[in-house]
């Protein structure tokens, strides 16, 4: 029992820290550098990302999604006493990214992005199940030694920023969506877009996974 804690504490310093690297790159080169070329934007993000993947992965999971984690729990591949904790490490990296992104920025005046209700919530609530999805694919038994995994996350935002990002902003991630509130960039009101629609489609990705892989036992 006394062991427990010291083992979690590696996991929440890898999930506080890739979430603060993932939204202090998303803050840094979507909101906070004026003239950026928008199309290099999530070439920016998804590296960033695969790179955080990588890094992390073997420690926590590499979740840095309060989405991917719940999803992976009820996919049978997260521990039920970690979910509350990895997802405060995440939300904490994220706000502390923001805080930072702000200090460092030059931006004044940031006006939240306007989020139509229905496409928003198809736009977050479909890529962040294609997110899920990706990752309890690439993490499942058959690919056992799969090298590729961390690119294969971070194609899948890459894509998912030049498809849905005119639609929603392509947060897909309720952590990003609380640092880009925190700098006006996204609007708290739109809390159903940014948490409610990415976590269901998190949920979705699991049961999917059941369908996809029935025979797969759950740890």
């Amino acid at each position: 029992m006394s062991t427990a804690p010291s083992r979690l504490i590696p996991k929440l310093t890898a999930e506080f820290l890739g979430t603060f690297f993932l939204a202090l790159t998303i803050s840094m080169v979507a909101v906070q550098t004026p003239g950026m070329d928008g199309v290099l934007i999530p070439v920016a993000i998804g590296l960033t990302l695969a790179a955080l993947v990588y890094a992390f992965g073997p420690i926590s999971g590499a979740h840095f999604n309060p989405a991917v984690t719940i999803g992976l729990y009820l996919a049978g591949r997260h521990p039920k006493a970690q979910v509350a904790p990895y997802i405060v490490a995440e939300c904490l990296g994220a706000a502390m990214a923001a805080i930072l992104a702000i200090y460092l920025g030059s931006v004044d005046g940031i006006t939240p992005k306007a989020v139509a209700a229905t496409p928003g919530l198809i736009a977050e609530g479909l890529w962040t199940f294609l997110l899920v999805c990706v990752i309890l694919q690439i993490t499942s038994k058959r690919n056992d030694g799969n090298q590729w995994f961390g690119m294969v996350v971070g194609l899948t935002i890459l894509g998912g920023a030049y498809v849905m990002g005119p639609v929603s902003g392509a947060a897909f991630n309720p952590a990003v969506w609380i640092a880009l509130c925190l700098e006006g960039a996204l609007a708290w009101s739109d809390w159903l877009v940014f948490v409610v629609a990415p976590c269901v489609g998190g949920g979705l990705a699991a049961a999917a996974q059941g369908v996809l892989e029935p025979d797969e036992a759950k740890s």
